[in-house]
């Protein structure tokens, strides 16, 4: 993956987190913590802002590859942050 497209779905994940979090995409880092930093409810934003991504970026994220990252962020809500929902697009963008 070149710096140009992880830079692309970087800038994607931000502007989607931005809509549902109501925080300016500058506001948010990439080690924020969903739920904790950005007050995001992971069962209901989470899949929202995947879905806002994916169409932002022409990308079809695999429904296993979603359900895997919900059932860790459940699992483990103090790992899910903002890079590690951009390492799921970065991963679908690559083999695209």
């Amino acid at each position: 993956m070149t710096l140009s497209e992880s830079q692309k779905v970087i800038d994607a994940v931000m502007k989607g987190i931005a809509v549902f979090s109501n925080l300016e995409a500058s506001e948010i880092g990439i080690d924020d913590n969903l739920e904790e930093d950005l007050y995001l409810n992971i069962s209901t934003d989470i899949p929202a802002i995947i879905a806002s991504v994916s169409k932002d970026l022409e990308v079809e994220i695999q429904t296993e590859s979603v359900s895997d990252f919900m059932k860790q962020a459940l699992n483990d809500p103090e790992e899910a942050n903002v890079s590690s929902l951009v390492a799921l697009f970065e991963e679908e963008v690559e083999f695209n």
